[in-house]
């Protein structure tokens, strides 16, 4: 029986020996998974190191694309404000150029209004004037006759020295800056039917 017990004892050890090589062996055959599992993850620590090491560079180059755009946009911000100042001041300057053409075209028409004006009302005087010492020269014989005459020159003459001080007048502010509204010369209607 000691054979036995010693036989069964050492059928135990020979077991437990076996069981302990087996447990062994699953163990080696475990750490070797866990061990190319372990591979597996450091490889995938890398690549997944290596995709956000990426992404840190694609969002440093997205905000420099912001602060590019940011400036870019700040600069047309600044060009439209200038654009707007331009053509605030050119619709200024178109006003002002309106105002000076509106006061020449005024001046124009007033110049053409005393061209005609010299025309009626100097011309005729002067004319009547001529008819006048032509007539007198015919007429000498009678002192009333000349006397007559001689009065009629002499309207003609206070006639045209009256619009010669109007026209002096009228061109003095025609001349003159910043008038808002050129005077217009007086019409004498009644200027030939007090001549002759």
């Amino acid at each position: 029986m000691k054979v036995m017990k010693d036989l069964i004892t050492s059928t135990s050890l020979l077991k437990e020996d076996v069981a302990v090589e087996k447990t062994s062996d699953e163990s080696r055959s475990i750490i070797k998974q866990l061990s190319q599992q372990i591979k597996v993850y450091e490889k995938r620590m890398e690549e997944l190191e290596k995709a956000n090491n990426e992404l840190a560079v694609h969002h440093q180059e997205k905000d420099n694309c912001m602060f590019e755009l940011f400036n870019a946009n700040k600069e047309l911000a600044t060009r439209h404000d200038e654009k707007e100042k331009c053509v605030e001041e050119l619709n200024i300057a178109n006003k002002n150029l309106a105002y000076k053409m509106e006061k020449k075209e005024l001046q124009i028409t007033s110049l053409e209004e005393m061209l005609v004006m010299i025309s009626n009302m100097v011309m005729q005087p002067v004319g009547q004037i001529m008819e006048l010492i032509e007539l007198m020269e015919k007429a000498i014989d009678s002192p009333e006759k000349l006397m007559v005459k001689i009065g009629c020159i002499k309207r003609s003459a206070l006639a045209l020295d009256t619009f010669t001080k109007e026209l002096s007048t009228f061109v003095e502010r025609l001349l003159t800056p910043n008038v808002a509204k050129i005077p217009k010369l007086r019409k004498d209607e009644n200027l030939s039917s007090n001549l002759i």
